[in-house]
């Protein structure tokens, strides 16, 4: 078979986009860019959170003392029901473990590698997926902190981590923004699961009618409860 010089350049042009595209496809792998970390599941290291680190167990349990006194504040500003907080308390007396992990492992490089948190509750029931609104990538140089939480009678008793904290001093924002943000999706998470049940009902339009048309000064209306 016969080329023309046209043909003949094409079947060039073609070739050596291939050898181009081999190259930089053996460079990604070279660099660890595999199918693997791009498209699936790629733990590493970073993933075992094995290291027990008794500090921060009395510095978590200030966090949530915090978060305690955040959400009794929400109460008497009537954001929440009076017995929102008696729930709060028994919420954290049935946690047994709160965990955090990536979704798709540390040397993950996909897209929306969540930073997740799993409950697991005394009675053995489990849920995760729980998103705090960090995303990890496993391209970045600095590794994410991970940690798991164990709880007896609404406080940590003990904790876990992958150990990247102890690149930290245990007094620096770092540290003290991680364990307040972790405290604080623990109140987040029992206010998404209560729902509709701690907060105060909607007043009905009378009730709204009727605060319209109050002299100025006088008390409003208490809200109806929820049904």
């Amino acid at each position: 078979m016969k080329f023309s010089n046209s043909g003949k350049l094409n079947v060039g042009v073609a070739l050596g986009t291939l050898a181009v595209l081999g190259l930089m496809l053996g460079g990604l792998l070279l660099l660890g860019f595999t199918p693997a970390r791009m498209l699936g599941r790629a733990p590493g290291p970073g993933d075992q959170v094995d290291q027990e680190n008794p500090k921060l167990v009395s510095m978590f349990n200030e966090h949530l003392a915090s978060e305690k006194t955040e959400m009794q504040a929400l109460v008497e500003r009537k954001i929440y029901l009076p017995q929102t907080m008696e729930a709060f308390e028994a919420h954290l007396a049935h946690l047994k473990t709160v965990e955090t992990y990536t979704r798709y492992g540390m040397n993950s490089l996909r897209n929306r590698n969540a930073v997740e948190i799993a409950v697991t509750h005394q009675d053995g029931t489990r849920r995760q997926g729980i998103y705090t609104g960090q995303v990890w990538h496993g391209s970045t140089f600095f590794p994410i902190k991970l940690i798991r939480i164990e709880f007896q009678n609404g406080l940590a008793v003990r904790a876990w981590t992958n150990g990247v904290e102890r690149q930290s001093l245990p007094d620096s924002h770092e540290i003290t923004n991680w364990l307040s943000s972790l405290a604080d999706q623990v109140r987040k998470d029992f206010i998404g699961l209560q729902g509709e049940q701690i907060k105060p009902g909607r007043l009905s339009p009378g009730e709204v009618k009727a605060k319209w048309d109050e002299p100025s000064g006088a008390a409003s209306p208490a809200p109806s409860p929820s049904k």
